[in-house]
């Protein structure tokens, strides 16, 4: 049976679902939401296509509503594309103007809409959706971009504070060359799933290596790419989790969380930890962080001369931080050379009592190739493999997330 070229593609298409308008998740975190979202006429417009797009990798449909203003920056052409649906852009059959979907997302918000939608203007599609949604009390997201001079203007800053604020969500912008700048789309993204999914919930996280000093240049470490505790933390933040990290010596780029402490020594993490469990006793606990188990005995202030033939340390035991941590909900990391099943499920039990551990997460990392895998021990179920960072992160996302509601 002969096929021709063109239902051959529609075949394809079918089959693996491929399209130009296919985004590929990396995320579950709005899967089921549809967000409405509104374009306003900034030359930050510009930016809403690729921000959409990253929205709807983290799960969600959009819905897209442009301004007048927009339409001279950006096409609904371009926002249709992005979103996969329609773009409206004037009043219509279908009431699209009225609040039936989860969220509202107001990017680029300009000063002048603001305004508009703060005295209950609703002479157009973008302010009667926003007029509905206030109405009905669902969640507002807005994104303020525009000059200084226009955000320090006295009389919009009273209208901004008394009006607005009480009934949106902000998501601050990038302030640069005097202005309020689009945030890069996917920290925008990341930052709206953590208000959709907003819960009263905390995450202490602790990742990357310490570092113990030997002299004034020189210091023994551990080395930690941070990838995972990154993964792992912007994951727990996207679903609505207060994020609270402890970073080590890393190369990761964290660029979401509720709060952030670079730490270098294995002295100045417990602190901090310390800290933040004190103060969120209810916290789930994810010790990801390469910790030194030896530290130089005699560090010394000065640098110890390279003419030296023959530098000896000697180093002594450091205390597990994570068997005098307490938490509620304690998720520990154990990092192997190989995985071994009945070895490691001996580790895993020895780290259930010592360090009262409710999940161990066992692992390898190939440095040079890349290659993750890990194991999963908990006190009551059979143990689980994962064979990437990125799975490991979003099946711990998902049990931290049910265990803490």
């Amino acid at each position: 049976m002969s096929i021709s070229s063109l239902p051959l593609l529609e075949f394809y298409l079918k089959q693996y679902h491929v399209s130009d308008l296919a985004v590929q998740n990396i995320d579950d975190s709005l899967a089921g939401k549809t967000v409405d979202w509104i374009v306003t006429g900034s030359i930050a417009a510009t930016e809403t296509v690729k921000a959409i797009r990253s929205l709807r990798r983290l799960g969600a449909e959009v819905r897209v509503t442009m301004t007048r203003a927009a339409q001279r920056f950006i096409t609904p052409q371009a926002c249709q594309w992005a979103s996969g649906h329609a773009v409206v852009t004037r009043y219509g059959g279908f009431s699209d103007h009225i609040a039936t979907n989860d969220v509202l997302v107001v990017a680029p918000m300009t000063a002048s809409f603001a305004a508009k939608a703060a005295s209950a203007l609703s002479d157009s599609p973008a302010l009667s959706l926003f007029a509905s949604y206030a109405g009905l009390s669902k969640p507002i997201i807005v994104h303020p971009n525009m000059h200084m001079s226009l955000w320090e203007n006295p009389l919009w800053q009273r209208v901004y504070t008394e009006k607005l604020l009480p009934h949106v969500k902000p998501v601050a912008p990038v302030l640069a060359e005097d202005k309020q700048k689009f945030l890069a789309p996917d920290l925008l993204a990341d930052h709206i799933s953590h208000h959709v999914n907003i819960k009263s919930s905390e995450a202490v996280i602790s990742f990357g290596g310490t570092e113990g000093k030997v002299d004034a240049v020189r210091y023994l470490t551990n080395t930690s790419s941070g990838a995972l505790g990154s993964a792992l933390a912007t994951s727990l933040y996207r679903h609505g989790i207060n994020t609270h990290v402890v970073r080590g010596a890393c190369e990761s780029q964290l660029s979401c969380y509720t709060s952030l402490v670079d730490v270098r020594s294995p002295d100045a993490m417990r602190q901090e930890l310390e800290k933040l469990l004190r103060r969120y006793p209810q916290a789930a606990l994810v010790m990801a962080a390469a910790v030194l188990d030896f530290m130089p005995a005699q560090p010394t202030s000065d640098k110890i001369s390279s003419t030296d033939r023959e530098l000896v340390i000697k180093c002594v035991p450091v205390a597990k931080i994570i068997n005098n941590l307490v938490s509620s909900y304690k998720v520990v990391f154990k990092l192997q050379t190989k995985l071994d099943d009945i070895h490691d499920q001996q580790i895993a039990n020895s780290l259930f009592k010592s360090a009262a551990a409710a999940l161990v997460v066992v692992n390898i990392a190939n440095r040079d190739t890349g290659a993750y895998q890990a194991n999963i021990y908990s006190p009551t179920a059979k143990p689980v493999a994962v064979q990437s960072r990125t799975e490991l992160a979003q099946w711990l996302t998902r049990h931290i997330v049910q265990r803490l509601q």
